[in-house]
């Protein structure tokens, strides 16, 4: 009472209420720090040539890809990322390199897909490399870069 501060009752709950949300956008930057640092793309033998490696994503990986790039969606929107220039530069940040592993993990995925397709026509069946020979001399030549 002394501080007088019931004179300021409404000032210091909007102070109080953004230090909350504040520290609501700091745990979840830590939890995506934490989440991301352990999380792995792991590569496996591939079933028609143990030489050959393919990336395997887990499912829990691509949910929690999508999942956290809604919430950086999200915060970014949010008014309390957008008036604290750090909050928004971290946002900002894990929105490009959760971005970049989408686009680069997709794009992988759909290769490796192509690619086992086509291992399975031109380097198990003699036949369609005799009947489609230009066909089967260009996939040995990705064939091989992708060894």
């Amino acid at each position: 009472l002394v501080l007088k501060l019931h004179r300021y009752e409404e000032e210091v709950r909007e102070i109080v209420e953004r230090s909350q949300k504040e520290l609501l956008v700091e745990q979840q930057l830590q939890a995506l720090e934490t989440t991301w640092s352990r999380l792995l793309l792991h590569f496996e033998p591939y079933r028609h040539d143990p030489d050959l490696a393919t990336i395997s994503v887990s499912e829990h990986v691509m949910e929690s890809l999508k999942e956290h790039i809604l919430a950086l969606q999200t915060l970014h929107a949010s008014k309390y990322v957008q008036g604290h220039s750090s909050f928004l530069d971290a946002v900002t940040r894990w929105q490009t390199k959760l971005g970049k592993v989408d686009s680069v993990v997709s794009t992988w995925v759909e290769v490796q897909k192509r690619w086992a397709y086509l291992h399975a026509i031109f380097l198990t069946a003699a036949d369609v490399r005799e009947q489609l020979p230009a066909e089967a001399k260009r996939f040995d030549g990705v064939h091989e870069e992708w060894k």
